[in-house]
């Protein structure tokens, strides 16, 4: 997913598990027209539905398109003159997200212990850099922190002179906070 604003000359690349589909839903509420917003997929709850009706312009692009497609589609000049970001989390947490949300969605039955060996083993996407780098180099002007993800957030919102207010919930939930996963 990415949304390029025009109104307010930003780039956001969405990443894998860092509440980039929440942050999509927010960042939305302040595009325009000409604006290109993707679509949530899957939609999992009414504010996502809610989201995916005001889409637009996103011919060509798609969730979790990389930067290089991105630089392609949007031209040079566009590029190197729009503020890009994007938000990054822990690889240990972000797996540990990952496969709650794929017992979730997909009911799956096996341990932890299980689904990370074969993770690792099917050499699965583990980490977001290809989506923010080109041709190994980062490409966005700012990567924020899951683990900071209101200050960031406050920071970005801050640089595009937007207002911070809570965060919709979207994709969340799958987890339990008191389960340990350190033992692994």
């Amino acid at each position: 997913m990415v949304i390029i604003s025009h109104k307010h000359k930003f780039i956001y690349i969405k990443t894998y598990k860092t509440a980039s589909t929440s942050i999509q839903i927010y960042l939305g509420k302040f595009c325009g027209d000409q604006d290109v917003l993707t679509p949530i997929e899957p939609v999992t709850s009414e504010i996502g539905r809610l989201y995916n009706e005001t889409v637009k312009n996103f011919k060509g692009f798609y969730s979790h398109i990389g930067a290089k497609e991105i630089q392609k589609l949007v031209g040079y000049d566009i590029w190197n003159h729009y503020f890009k970001f994007t938000f990054e989390r822990n690889p240990w947490d972000r797996a540990v997200s990952f496969y709650h949300f794929y017992k979730k969605t997909k009911d799956l039955s096996v341990s932890f212990e299980e689904w990370i060996q074969d993770w690792i083993k099917s050499k699965k996407r583990v980490s977001n850099y290809d989506l923010y780098t080109i041709k190994g180099k980062v490409a966005v002007d700012y990567i924020g922190k899951y683990e900071n993800l209101e200050l960031d957030l406050r920071y970005v919102l801050d640089k595009l002179k937007l207002p911070f207010e809570d965060l919709p919930k979207e994709k969340s939930g799958y987890r339990r906070n008191n389960m340990e996963y350190r033992s692994f």
